[in-house]
């Protein structure tokens, strides 16, 4: 009877220390899923909403050519490759929507687009002082004179070129693949 308890005990201790064991594993991984989660959420919260004059720039929007055109007007040429579609405004501004009609990157040099018009009030424009940039509540590499870079994790970058009277002249975003 001695043995059979014995037994019993050390059976019943292993069912025990397994179980939690895999609890345990289980319960890291389940965090570990839940903090990627959480992050992802997070993300989605505190990243701005890119646009440009009302048009999302966020990987999933997904726009025709009219509907570019109806957004930001008429460009002054227009090329059609086979990455996508580029429309080109005034003296450099240009805006990239892949052919399935999502926006990819923008450059603006021009003060007649506004940029992250859902975050800022009146956009960010060409013409601007620097400071407006503050207003994405984001962290900003001010290490290069005359640029602010402001990475939006590791798929996309914002940089906006400024000259020494601290106005913007280049507002320029691009993800990468």
């Amino acid at each position: 009877m001695k043995i059979n308890i014995m037994k019993t005990i050390k059976i019943t201790t292993i069912i025990i220390l397994l179980t939690l064991i895999s609890n345990f594993t289980f319960s890291q991984d389940a965090d570990v899923l839940k903090t990627d989660s959480i992050f992802n959420h997070a993300q989605e919260l505190i990243l701005p909403l890119v646009d440009i004059n009302g048009l999302k720039i966020d990987g999933e929007s997904i726009y025709s050519k009219k509907q570019v055109i109806a957004k930001l007007g008429s460009p002054d040429s227009y090329r059609e490759d086979e990455l996508g579609m580029t429309f080109y405004y005034g003296h450099s501004s240009r805006f990239y929507f892949s052919f399935d009609g999502v926006g990819g990157e923008f450059v603006i040099d021009d003060p007649g687009f506004a940029a992250f018009t859902s975050e800022i009030e009146g956009g960010l424009k060409v013409g601007d002082n620097i400071s407006k940039v503050e207003q994405l509540n984001m962290p900003v590499d001010k290490g290069t004179p005359n640029e602010y870079h402001v990475p939006f994790s590791d798929w996309a970058e914002l940089l906006v070129i400024y000259d020494k009277n601290n106005r913007i002249t280049s507002i320029q975003f691009t993800i990468y693949n």
